[in-house]
């Protein structure tokens, strides 16, 4: 009886593998019918206790520092996630979670709370456009952007939360067009 149930368990930890890519506690998830992930307030002391180091951190540009990850399943040669940090504050500014194979990730953008925003584009839903993105506004002004997915169903191989401050260095277009909507 304890072999089975050993054997059991063996099979329901190792599942994750056998069933393509893994989560990880670095991934977004809903949790009582909120979505976890980052919260933007964690130092690099506290992100490095959490996920240890990363396999390659570099300079992006003259003030942020890029930590790349491979957590869970990802590929040894790709990342699985992005973190960028302030250099002149340590300040955690953005979080990307690149996966493997793309995914749905309708749970994490209620419509009520979205909108789509296209480049190029005048940013209103009948623009033609040669990429989307769905954009939820969360507390503590993160935004959290699904990349290249215009509405559910559409999976999407990035998912990134930044802080909104930040958004007109990384995608000026987008930054525009939410000034525009407000």
């Amino acid at each position: 009886m304890l072999q089975a149930r050993l054997l059991f368990g063996a099979l329901i930890l190792s599942a994750p593998l056998l069933c393509g890519e893994q989560t990880t506690e670095a991934d977004p998830r809903i949790e009582k019918g909120k979505l976890q992930w980052f919260s933007l307030l964690e130092t690099p002391a506290q992100v490095e206790a959490a996920l240890g180091k990363p396999a390659l951190a570099a300079s992006s540009g003259s003030d942020h520092l890029s930590w790349q990850f491979r957590l869970g399943g990802t590929d040894h040669h790709d990342f699985s996630h992005v973190l960028v940090f302030r250099k002149s504050t340590s300040k955690l500014v953005s979080v990307t979670r690149l996966y493997e194979e793309e995914q749905t990730v309708d749970e994490f953008f209620p419509p009520a709370e979205t909108t789509v925003h296209q480049y190029p584009g005048d940013g209103t839903p009948d623009a033609k456009a040669s990429f989307s993105v769905r954009l939820r506004r969360l507390r503590g002004g993160r935004l959290l952007i699904a990349m290249g997915s215009p509405k559910p169903g559409v999976p999407t191989g990035q998912l990134v939360l930044m802080d909104e401050n930040e958004l007109t260095t990384a995608y000026p277009w987008l930054a525009e067009q939410l000034r525009q909507r407000r």
